[in-house]
């Protein structure tokens, strides 16, 4: 079913990268467990190493319904147009053990409290004004991240930040059916807005609880 979807999404402006995924490269167990996503560190068959998200996403849904194809596939590609240094990039989607995959370069460096606690030296404001530079981006182009929080923010070879994850959150946002974390929340709640918890807003993820989550991301960089 997975190729299936994957065609159509490709037949949307998708790139398929399938064929290029040096499967023998990735280990067996996920190198991240995440909420909405496992997550896999492997290789292309070109050397270039990735990272390869595999979203709880129902393929039966997608599958059943053409109009979530075409908006995920839009907003997908919206993604991969993003041309920014502090955005991660998107290389394309691949069919990976059965699911679908969002492959995105590596980020050597990890997440941000990751790096934090190795990079003693860094430079912390720098990091702030990257980030903020990032979310401005995504913002100006139309796309709300929705799930902002310092470990999606990734740290490259160079020691520069780049905001990531937001693909989760572009699916989370067309109402598909995604097997969620125990707790059954589509944000984490230490920096989620407080009108995400309650109210007309709640679960209603916008460019101000953006921000919110932004500033809770910039207080942690300590």
């Amino acid at each position: 079913m997975a190729r299936k979807v994957l065609k159509q999404l490709a037949a949307h402006g998708c790139e398929n990268l399938t064929d290029h995924i040096d499967r023998d490269s990735f280990s067996a167990l996920p190198f991240y467990d995440g909420g909405f996503g496992d997550v896999y560190h492997g290789k292309l068959f070109s050397g270039l190493q990735v990272a390869v998200k595999v979203p709880r996403v129902s393929l039966r849904i997608l599958e059943e319904n053409p109009d979530y194809l075409t908006d995920v596939a839009r907003e997908i590609h919206s993604w991969k147009k993003c041309d920014h240094p502090n955005v991660l990039h998107f290389l394309g989607l691949a069919e990976f053990r059965g699911q679908i995959g969002m492959v995105a370069p590596w980020m050597e460096n990890g997440s941000l409290p990751r790096y934090l606690e190795k990079a003693f030296d860094a430079d912390r404001c720098k990091l702030c004004t990257q980030i903020c530079e990032g979310v401005a981006y995504l913002h100006e182009i139309g796309i709300v991240h929705g799930d902002l929080k310092g470990e999606n923010v990734l740290i490259s070879s160079k020691g520069v930040a780049v905001v990531a994850d937001f693909g989760g959150s572009l699916l989370k946002n067309r109402s598909l059916k995604i097997v969620p974390p125990e707790r059954g929340l589509c944000f984490s709640i230490r920096w989620a807005a407080p009108e995400l918890l309650g109210g007309d807003q709640e679960g209603v993820n916008t460019k101000e609880s953006d921000i919110y989550a932004l500033g809770m991301v910039c207080t942690s960089i300590r």
